[in-house]
């Protein structure tokens, strides 16, 4: 685990950042050499990048934020995380995004069972 230097207010303004941005735009596809998906298909994956920032704003906002603590909620969530309505392709996209938005709190993707 990294231990994340932001303040919980850093963390959030970081966290409002990614949510506000495409996480899937159409040059990262290519980069992948995949085909790029529909808007329904992209949103969709948007959404599930968004429930995840909600998630970690929340364990911010109660106080959540030691490291070892993030670490666990975190793996619960990716533990529970409903995989079915997504391709291979598009559970490593997202899981790649998701990495790099956990970083953000501290927390080490190659630290959790993805």
């Amino acid at each position: 685990m990294t231990k994340s230097k932001l303040t919980p207010e850093a963390m959030l303004a970081r966290l409002a950042f990614y949510r506000s941005h495409e996480k899937f735009p159409d040059p990262d596809w290519v980069n992948r050499e995949l085909p790029v998906p529909n808007e329904t298909g992209r949103q969709k994956m948007n959404q599930a990048v968004n429930e995840f920032i909600d998630f970690l704003v929340v364990l911010i906002e109660r106080g959540d934020t030691e490291p070892e603590e993030f670490k666990e909620n975190i793996q619960g969530y990716v533990d529970a995380w409903d995989v079915l309505h997504y391709s291979t392709d598009e559970i490593d996209f997202i899981i790649d995004v998701e990495c790099s938005i956990m970083r953000v709190v501290g927390v080490d993707c190659s630290e959790l069972a993805l």
